[in-house]
């Protein structure tokens, strides 16, 4: 696709995006005066290694040195204490404010306080069986509201939308961007089909699906692509479109 054309694609899907976003992501009014929307932002990878530049990326939007990270894990079945200490050793070499673990619900309160979290992957469905209606979920979507980040990479992009894939069912996710379907791995584990599906049994959302080596960024009203590949964007009644490394899609939001 031509440049010119791969604009106007863009732009004709930020305005339908927007318009299928979660109500809460919209500003609201009171008193016919317009109160400010949330400004959180998320930084989500299709899994594979991730972007150049993505993880440094995500630690700018949670506010650079002066950033304080907490990590889960808890996708995956090997999430203990031992590979806790190894995951802050990793993003330690950061120098960041601080970085921290959440292995469990008792581990809520630690979020309160951060700036950025990092969902990482394994199986999204474990992740949201042991988070969801929990006080993690709620700090969650607290950090969001106050503008922190959430990022993730596998089941840890899959699990912010209102639904995420599952092998070939489909289940609701934490619902941080309810009209929204993440799937990831997508070209590469052929996974067309089966986010086809998903949307056509939910005909008012809106479907990603991210490569491997390959991120968006959601920011206010601009979606990022970062990576090697593709991202791949479902809007309802219109065809897909493919974007890819350094494109930005503007949400005209109403």
């Amino acid at each position: 696709m031509k440049p010119f054309l791969y604009a106007v694609a863009a732009l004709v899907v930020a305005a339908l995006i927007a318009d299928r976003l979660s109500p809460a992501d919209h500003p609201t009014k009171t008193d016919n005066k317009e109160q400010p929307g949330p400004q959180g932002s998320f930084l989500l990878v299709g899994g594979g290694s991730t972007p150049p530049g993505a993880r440094e990326r995500f630690l700018e939007l949670a506010g650079g040195k002066d950033a304080c990270i907490v990590l889960i894990p808890c996708a995956s079945d090997l999430a203990n204490e031992t590979t806790a200490k190894a995951l802050i050793q990793f993003w330690l070499q950061f120098k960041l404010r601080s970085v921290d673990v959440v292995l469990s619900t008792a581990d809520a309160y630690k979020i309160r306080s951060a700036t950025g979290v990092w969902i990482g992957g394994g199986d999204q469905l474990r992740l949201v069986k042991m988070l969801q209606n929990t006080p993690v979920a709620e700090e969650l979507h607290k950090l969001y509201l106050r503008g922190g980040v959430i990022g993730g990479t596998s089941a840890g992009a899959s699990c912010v939308g209102g639904y995420m894939p599952y092998e070939d069912t489909c289940h609701p996710g934490f619902g941080f961007l309810q009209y929204l379907v993440v799937d990831q791995h997508f070209s590469q584990r052929g996974r067309y089909e089966r986010l086809k599906k998903i949307l056509a049994e939910h005909g008012d959302c809106t479907g990603l699906g991210i490569d491997e080596g390959t991120a968006v960024v959601i920011r206010g009203d601009i979606i990022e692509i970062m990576g090697v590949n593709s991202v791949t964007i479902f809007v309802p009644k219109e065809e897909e479109r493919k974007f890819r490394q350094g494109q930005k899609i503007a949400l005209a939001r109403k």
